[in-house]
This record gives C-alpha cells, sequence and structure tokens, in this order.
C-alpha cells in the first residue's frame, strides 16, 4: 500500500496557517458550555476519564489503608515551644550585676529612674518590676499593685486620713478604715440592731452580728440537725440513739466522720510498716512530709554561718528579720528621750497608750457613783456585765424547780452535768 502524498507547501508565509486546533483534544479545541456558550455541550475533562486513579478508587484506597497509616500521611509537624527562661535572681540588685546572663537569654533589665524599681522584660514581652527598695525581694507584672506595695510595705506615697476625734492620733491610707474605726472606738454614726427580745439589752452594729446572737441566745431561726445513731453498746447505758444536735448540718457531718465513722473515705499511708490513715487528704499529706520528709521542699537561710531551714519561705522571712535583722523596718518613738523601737506600728502604738498616754481614748463607767474608766470599749462592756449587771446575757436552767442561772454557756452546761446528771 503506497503512502499518502506530502501535504503541498504554503503558498506564501503570510497566507500559512497552521492547523493547531487538529492537533489539540476535542475538549481543549472546542470551548466549553458556559456563559458565553450556552448552546453547546460541556465536554467531560479527558484527564477524568483517561486517570486511573478516579475519586471512586481514592475512596476505596483508603478505606483499606489502617488508620495509623493515614494519620501519618496526613500528620502535621509540630514544633516544640521555647523553654522558659531562667529564673529572676533573688533580689533586683543581683539581676542588675548579672548582664551577660541577662543578654544570653534575651531579658533586657533597666532601672526606672522615676520609681527606683527595676524593669526586667523578656524576650516575649513579659515584664516584671521588682522593688527597687534594699533588702526587699517583691516583684509583680502589675504597675498598680507594685504601688500598693510600696504604700503599705514601705510608707511611699501614701496619702493618710486621719481620725477626726480629739486626742486620737488613729490614721488609716483607706478612708473607709477611718470610717469604720470612728463606729468601732467612737462609736460615731452607728446605726445600732437592738434585740428585741425581753430582758435582753443586747445590740450590734451589723444585721448579721444581731442574727447569729438571736440563734445562740434565743434560738430564734435556728434549725436542728439531730444525729440519732446507734451508739455502742458501752455507751447505752441511758440512750440507745446519739442525743447530738448541732445548728450546723456541716458539724453534723463532721461528728458523724469522727464518732460514727459513716461516709468516711480512708486515705492509708503507702509508706513500708506505716499503718497510719487519715480521713482527708490533707492530713496525710501533713503526716507524709512530717514523719517521712516526703514532699517537703526546704527553704535554707542564705546568711553567712546559719544553718536554719524551713519547710515555707514565709518562715525564713521572720527568721532573718527576728535573728540576723535583715529586712526589718524600725518604727521608733518619737518622745524624747525614749528609745523604744518596735518591728510593728501595733506595739509602737501600745507603747505609747501604755507609757507616754499618747492617743489614749478613756471610756468612763457612767454609772452613779462609779469612776472606772478603760482605755478599751471591751473592758469597760466586761466591767458594767460584771460589776453593774448591765447587758448580761443571762442562760437560765431549764430544769424544774432549779433557779440557777449564768453569765456563761459554759457555767450553765457545767451545772447541769453536776447537779442534775445531764450530759449535753
Amino acid at each position: 500500500m503506497s503512502e499518502p502524498a506530502p501535504a503541498p507547501p504554503p503558498a506564501s508565509v503570510s497566507s500559512y496557517t497552521p492547523d493547531y486546533a487538529s492537533s489539540l483534544p476535542t475538549a481543549v479545541a472546542a470551548p466549553a458550555r458556559g456563559r458565553n456558550y450556552p448552546d453547546r455541550p460541556r465536554e467531560r475533562n479527558p484527564r477524568s476519564t483517561s486517570s486511573t486513579y478516579s475519586t471512586s478508587n481514592m475512596s476505596s484506597t483508603l478505606k483499606s489503608t489502617p488508620k495509623s497509616t493515614q494519620k501519618q500521611q496526613h500528620s502535621v509537624l509540630e514544633v516544640p515551644p521555647p523553654p522558659p527562661p531562667p529564673p529572676l535572681p533573688f533580689s533586683a540588685f543581683d539581676l542588675l550585676t548579672t548582664v551577660a546572663t541577662n543578654e544570653a537569654v534575651g531579658r533586657s533589665v533597666k532601672m526606672d529612674e522615676e520609681t527606683g524599681e527595676v524593669v526586667v522584660r523578656d524576650k516575649w514581652g513579659k515584664t516584671i518590676r521588682m522593688c527597687g527598695i534594699e533588702g526587699c525581694d517583691y516583684k509583680t507584672s502589675i504597675t498598680s499593685t507594685m504601688k500598693r506595695h510600696k504604700a503599705a510595705r514601705h510608707g511611699i506615697d501614701v496619702v493618710w486620713y486621719h481620725c477626726p476625734a480629739k486626742n486620737c492620733d488613729y490614721k488609716s491610707k483607706e478612708a473607709g478604715g477611718i470610717k469604720k474605726h470612728t463606729q468601732n472606738i467612737h462609736l460615731i454614726d452607728v446605726n445600732w440592731h437592738y434585740c428585741e427580745e425581753k430582758v435582753c439589752s443586747y445590740r450590734a452594729k451589723q444585721a448579721i452580728h444581731l442574727k447569729l446572737h438571736k440563734q445562740a441566745i434565743h434560738e430564734i431561726g435556728v434549725t436542728w440537725h439531730k444525729c440519732e445513731e446507734e451508739l455502742p453498746r458501752d455507751l447505752k447505758a441511758r440512750k440507745k440513739l446519739c442525743p447530738y444536735i448541732s445548728k450546723d448540718a456541716g458539724a453534723l457531718k463532721r461528728h458523724k466522720q469522727n464518732i460514727h465513722h459513716i461516709g468516711v473515705i480512708w486515705h492509708p499511708c503507702e509508706e513500708d510498716g506505716c499503718e497510719y490513715k487519715a480521713k482527708q487528704k490533707v492530713h496525710l499529706r501533713q503526716h507524709k512530709m512530717t514523719n517521712h520528709q516526703i514532699g517537703v521542699k526546704w527553704h535554707p537561710c542564705d546568711v553567712p554561718g546559719s544553718d536554719y531551714r524551713a519547710k515555707q519561705a514565709s518562715k525564713i522571712k521572720r527568721h532573718k528579720r527576728s535573728v540576723h535583722s535583715i529586712g526589718i523596718i524600725w518604727h521608733k518613738c518619737t518622745n524624747e528621750g525614749c528609745e523604744f523601737q518596735a518591728k510593728r506600728k501595733d506595739r509602737l502604738k501600745l507603747h505609747k497608750q501604755a507609757i507616754h498616754n499618747i492617743g489614749v481614748v478613756w471610756y468612763a463607767c457612767g454609772e452613779a457613783g462609779c469612776t472606772y474608766e478603760a482605755k478599751e470599749l471591751g473592758n469597760l462592756k466586761q466591767h458594767k456585765q460584771n460589776v453593774h449587771l448591765i447587758g448580761t446575757n443571762w442562760r437560765y436552767c431549764d430544769e424544774e424547780g432549779c433557779e440557777f442561772k449564768a453569765k456563761q454557756a459554759s457555767n450553765l452546761k457545767q451545772h447541769k452535768k453536776m447537779k442534775h446528771g445531764i450530759i449535753p
């Protein structure tokens, strides 16, 4: 069979047009149906017909592939978080001297000239302010908290509020403290709440205290919770059921756990040879720390020559203040010729009241012919109850024919036990 004759060459270059459309697949040569050609049928993509890995093949392949293999194929590489920076030194002054260490971890340290604080900023943008006062290792990330610390601990930038009463040198850093002081000490602007029961002169400054008084003394508004558990044989001499009652449901629950062992979940010690068990996890943890030294984090005293150590950091601070006189702010007496000084302001105040009679508010009895006066309101109240029988809450014995009465509930309880054989 003879081969077909080749196509004749074009007459000229300008009139020659290559037949690109005939050499391409049909789907590419003919435009697909769409917005510009709505009448022409849409041709399928030749790749979808010629490809052997169709959608159905893919789904069947995934079904046959184990889930562990699928997770490995589609797993995302997890980048571990960056390690935390080294902890800050003990004090701000140590931090300023470790410049090389700070630069190595990307930590910037500078001194705030206005406040005297050391400002630390790590490479993640977190800022910590350290108190720049010598001997103080307090640090915080909140500026307002640092201001309150300086005002409370060091007395810096404090606005004092003074008591308006005469001969009273009390002052407070908060206006609310002055209001509480004038109400509690000088009885100024007090809204009294009186007990409405007969022969009861009790009064309180707060309604909640009056409510508690009525429940405790007059048994008003009290819901009693009874135990009624069966007593052991050695205690069934008088009663078969437990007579315990309480005004608090939580107290009854603790009573049943401690006395009758009801609802107790025991937590035994796992150490070899130790038979200790506790009803609460906190007691078991304390037992392990005390007897087996488990979970103890010791805080040593860093003063040269001191071998003291404690389980709590707060005890180390107290040890330094009391033994080594480190971190102490002394409060000195300002009276001429007096060298008294104290570590606490309240001790200095008591010294001034007792020795120099400064800031003393005398409370007179006011009863006819009585010259008693006291420096504290509680002592005056006790004097009136014991001497003049004013404001006394009598507890009466409810046994038939008994006229005993007492000022304290414990005395009435002892009377019933000794005279009537009643054990509540």
